[in-house]
């Protein structure tokens, strides 16, 4: 070995030696990325198929020479190759799924990595590997929220140990610096509370800023948090008002187009008991109720125009579906009352023949 780096001491100046130390290695590369693509394409396509190479396949698919004996014939296995391709990217995103569902994170996130060496910039793995980390970020997020809403919890919890603690033994050093410590905790742990809140305020997540602030000013109270904590509070009930009251608007919306005029009547209703002010539950109920009026009177008429006829069972039938939608109204009480009883005589009287 000497005598070889002797040799090449003496062969070449400084200045090659230098250039080919540099080259060499991407030379040495070059050939070993040369070596995926020469030789026979379609044994080498057939070797990389088995290990899922598809990255690969399709370097050597493009750089193949139209007058190459075999271009026609792997022109004719790209489908193949790329339905292939399509079975293997399912089946990685089917076992990242499964490993997900076995709460094996990270080995499916690792499933995806592999699968992308050999299929680089795929659309589908991409995106799934994305969603995925999506989802883990949040479920991170959320349980790093339940952490810090436990220990807050928990050092609340002691607040009355250590003030009966602090009453026992006011002047005792061990006391004091458990108290001490106690207190710093929560010092510490109110002001993460604090930028909790203050991030539930600026993603206008007003529930989770209410529960971070409340918890903040639980361990260490202040004025200026209490009136924060108002404001929030105010926002949220704002936007759950406002929730409850797009949620029934839109059932009263279904209902109408139904026809269901009691429940979407009952939706409305629901709509003025969150806010008596409500313009568009105002106008919408009185236009409404001008509908069910006009409804019940076709109904009283077309059941008379029945009864008159002799047709008991039809005019009842007809009263009977108004009830849902008149709710008190004495003539169609009376109404129904007297084919009720009508009704009965006729039926004893058939009895009797």
């Amino acid at each position: 070995m000497p005598r070889l780096t002797s040799l090449f001491n003496n062969l070449f100046s400084r200045p090659v030696k230098s250039l080919l130390l540099i080259t060499l290695p991407l030379l040495f590369s070059a050939c070993a990325q040369f070596s995926i693509y020469s030789g026979n394409p379609e044994q080498k396509i057939s070797q990389l198929l088995k290990e899922n190479e598809y990255s690969k396949i399709e370097a050597i698919l493009h750089s193949l020479d139209k007058d190459d004996p075999q271009y026609t014939a792997l022109m004719q296995r790209k489908k193949k190759i790329e339905k292939k391709k399509h079975e293997y990217i399912k089946q990685q995103i089917a076992k990242a799924r499964k490993l997900k569902a076995e709460n094996k994170w990270q080995l499916a996130i690792e499933t995806f990595d592999r699968a992308l060496e050999k299929i680089a910039d795929d659309k589908a793995l991409i995106n799934a590997r994305a969603a995925l980390i999506k989802e883990r970020n949040f479920q991170v997020n959320e349980l790093r929220k339940d952490l810090l809403f436990q220990r807050a919890n928990v050092l609340i919890g002691y607040q009355p140990l250590y003030e009966k603690l602090k009453a026992l033994v006011p002047y005792d050093e061990l006391a004091r610096q458990e108290i001490s410590a106690y207190e710093a905790e929560k010092e510490h742990l109110a002001e993460q509370l604090m930028g909790c809140g203050r991030h539930g305020v600026s993603i206008q997540n007003y529930a989770l800023a209410e529960r971070c602030l409340k918890l903040s000013n639980q361990l260490e109270p202040a004025n200026t948090k209490k009136l924060l904590l108002d404001e929030v509070s105010h926002k949220k009930n704002i936007i759950r008002k406002n929730q409850q009251i797009n949620l029934l608007m839109a059932k009263y919306k279904s209902y109408y187009e139904a026809n269901d005029l009691s429940a979407a009547r009952e939706s409305l209703r629901g709509i003025l008991k969150i806010d008596k002010k409500n313009a568009q539950a105002n106008k919408l109920i009185k236009r409404l109720q001008l509908k069910i009026n006009a409804k019940i009177e076709a109904g009283l008429k077309k059941g008379k125009e029945l009864y008159s006829k002799g047709k008991i069972k039809q005019a009842l039938q007809v009263w009977k579906s108004l009830k849902s939608i008149a709710g008190k109204n004495e003539e169609l009480d009376r109404l129904i009352s007297r084919a009720r009883k009508v009704d009965k005589n006729l039926k004893e009287l058939k009895k009797q023949h």
